[in-house]
Formats: C-alpha cells, sequence, structure tokens
C-alpha cells in the first residue's frame, strides 16, 4: 500500500480537476473513497461541487456513499450532482 498523501491532497485535486489524481490515488490506496474533511464533506461532496462529471461518476461507481457528509449552505453532492 502507498503511503497516505496528505489531507489537502484529495480537495486540491476535486479543484484543479484532476480526475487522474483523484483516480490513481485511489486505486493505488494513498487516498480513500470514504475520505472526509475536518468539516464533514466527503471526497464525493468535494467532486460534485468543484470537481467533474466524471469524478463523481467515478466515486458513485466505486461505492461512495451519496448521503454521507454535512449539508450545509447545500453543499451537498445530492443537490450538486
Amino acid at each position: 500500500m502507498c503511503p497516505k498523501i496528505s489531507k489537502e491532497f484529495e480537495i486540491d485535486t476535486c479543484r484543479s480537476k484532476d480526475t487522474d489524481a483523484l483516480i490513481e490515488a485511489i486505486e493505488n490506496g494513498s487516498s480513500s473513497i470514504d475520505y472526509m474533511d475536518d468539516v464533514g464533506q466527503t471526497l464525493l461532496n468535494w467532486a460534485s461541487a468543484f470537481g467533474t462529471q466524471e469524478m463523481v461518476e467515478y466515486l458513485c461507481q466505486k461505492g461512495a456513499d451519496v448521503n454521507k457528509g454535512q449539508v450545509k449552505d447545500k453543499f451537498s453532492s445530492r443537490i450538486s450532482a
């Protein structure tokens, strides 16, 4: 298993729309499909708000929980998708 990368990496890949980096990090085990930041936003929340449709589809196919994560100020994968 690859070493865990910084918690900002997951958010940065979504913000920069770097789908390949996100997929690679999950596939090689350095990031988790269940990632949640310190305010309760999941990787799926971040991807749907700032990432790409491909990221959202990938995360859903991998089993990301669409109901998990804090819904604050309508920042939710259910709303953004």
